[in-house]
């Protein structure tokens, strides 16, 4: 009995040591235990909350409504969060076109539309990139900003939507943003990405001639833009191969007033140089200065010279004999002998001498391009007759060589007219296309936007709308636009 009583104390006083061990704060074990317990308890919880993050976007995924309206009733705080590869529910559901999902999660959080995933994206970037038209309805409904937004690589989403040939999209984002907000519409058609790109530079890339019909009728873009290259969307346009497609957006850009901010390679094919617009403005100008003094000289010493005297002179022709006619020292022989040939040549080598001096007068003016060429060919073609009746004066073989002459000045000016009049008419039929866009446009409103690359809820917009005294203003200008398509555009 004694054993056994002793046994029994042995073990209540080993018990009674362990519970002095564990509640003792001086010794080590008991505070390590503890630890150990909360450290287990913290991982537990870490577990609960990844498998809840997990099983709301896999529910997102798979398009679950009902169990996402009741996730996100009892936790809205998790409709922002990320999942392991950097994607918000709302990015999973945008991308998938689960428009339900879309609507219950922007009804929980409206502020998730303004997350980025890992590579820099909102979720209506990734709507655009896969082209759910109904998402993109959806997220721009609920807060037009975010059209604004630039991915984290700094493209506009209509860059986006040219690059995944979501067409469509782009279509539909251009509507919604002008029946929404006209003022932020003329913010977002101009809006560039990191290079200076607009939304033109990249559908003239990929030769898109039909959207960018849409665009120039429905927008209010820059068809003469700039990027850092120094490229207009027509300079870009003209790097693609040579097609009827390119031929036609073309047409359709220089009509709408867009114009090249270089001319690359124009000799390229004659001797490899390639020629910028000022080196060729130069040479336009050493050319127009030669025929000035060329048409000047010819002017002052016609063909036969002129008469050194003033008397009397037997003149002769074929129909008539001859008699006795008085000249005047300084007087062209060829106005005495030959009346109807000096006529001639002295009217084209006056027109040749004063289109050529337009020509000096607009390059030092930096006038139309337009005006430059048609000058230019008007004075070639003078010239040219004004050389052939030179000739056919001259030259013993009379009747054949003005024939030949006159036979090649016809061609020259014909070709000249043919080339004039397409254009004239190739520019009309544009312009009926863009008139009436244009028309209606009566006045202008001018809009400074404060929108960051990542714009939150403080965002703000002020908008200057014109003054209705300026009414008068405002459609002068619009008139003024009506015409320009024709006179600046070539």
């Amino acid at each position: 009995m004694e054993e056994r009583d002793g046994e029994k104390g042995g073990q209540r006083d080993m018990k009674r040591q362990r519970d002095l061990k564990r509640s003792n704060p001086q010794t080590g074990e008991g505070i390590i235990n503890r630890g150990e317990e909360r450290s287990v308890s913290k991982h537990q919880q870490d577990d609960r909350v990844t498998d809840e993050y997990t099983l709301l976007h896999s529910k997102v995924l798979d398009g679950d409504v009902d169990f996402v309206i009741d996730f996100l009733r009892q936790k809205p705080e998790l409709a922002c969060e990320l999942n392991s590869q950097g994607q918000s529910p709302l990015h999973l559901a945008s991308a998938r076109g689960h428009v339900g999902v879309v609507k219950v999660i922007l009804e929980a959080d409206p502020g998730a539309c303004f997350v980025r995933d890992r590579d820099g994206m909102i979720p209506l970037h990734l709507a655009a990139i896969k082209g759910r038209l109904d998402v993109l309805e959806v997220l721009v409904t609920a807060n037009i900003r975010t059209a604004c937004i630039l991915t984290g690589r700094g493209d506009p989403i209509l860059h986006l939507c040219a690059y995944n040939y979501q067409f469509k999209a782009l279509e539909k984002l251009v509507n919604l943003l002008k029946d929404l907000d006209e003022d932020l519409y003329e913010i977002f058609v101009k809006l560039k990405d990191n290079d200076d790109n607009t939304i033109l530079h990249a559908l003239s890339a990929m030769n898109e001639g039909q959207v960018i019909k849409l665009l120039i009728k429905n927008a209010k873009v820059d068809v003469s833009a700039v990027n850092k290259s120094g490229f207009t969307p027509l300079d870009v346009l003209l790097k693609n191969p040579p097609g009827i497609g390119r031929s036609e957006t073309e047409r359709f850009l220089a009509c709408a007033g867009a114009k090249r901010a270089r001319l690359e390679k124009m000799m390229d094919g004659f001797h490899g140089h390639s020629f910028s617009e000022a080196r060729f403005s130069e040479s336009l100008f050493a050319c127009a200065v030669l025929m000035v003094i060329l048409t000047f000289q010819a002017g002052l010493d016609p063909p036969g010279g002129v008469w050194q005297d003033t008397r009397c002179h037997y003149a002769a022709s074929e129909s008539s004999p001859p008699k006795l006619v008085h000249h005047f020292a300084g007087k062209s022989v060829m106005s005495y002998v030959d009346p109807k040939h000096y006529k001639c040549f002295s009217l084209f080598n006056n027109v040749a001498f004063y289109s050529s001096a337009l020509v000096i007068v607009l390059l030092l003016r930096r006038g139309h391009s337009w005006a430059l060429k048609i000058l230019s060919t008007i004075s070639v073609a003078a010239i040219s007759v004004s050389k052939s009746c030179s000739l056919s004066f001259s030259s013993p073989y009379e009747r054949s060589v003005t024939r030949s002459w006159t036979f090649c000045t016809c061609v020259v000016l014909l070709y000249a007219s043919g080339m004039l009049l397409s254009i004239i008419v190739n520019k009309f039929h544009l312009l009926a296309e863009v008139l009436p866009n244009t028309t209606s446009n009566t006045g202008q409103t001018y809009i400074q936007a404060t929108l960051a690359r990542d714009p939150g809820p403080t965002s703000k917009m002020q908008v200057k709308i014109p003054n209705p005294n300026e009414n008068s203003k405002f459609a002068t200008k619009s008139h003024i636009k009506i015409v320009h398509p024709l006179i600046s555009a070539w």
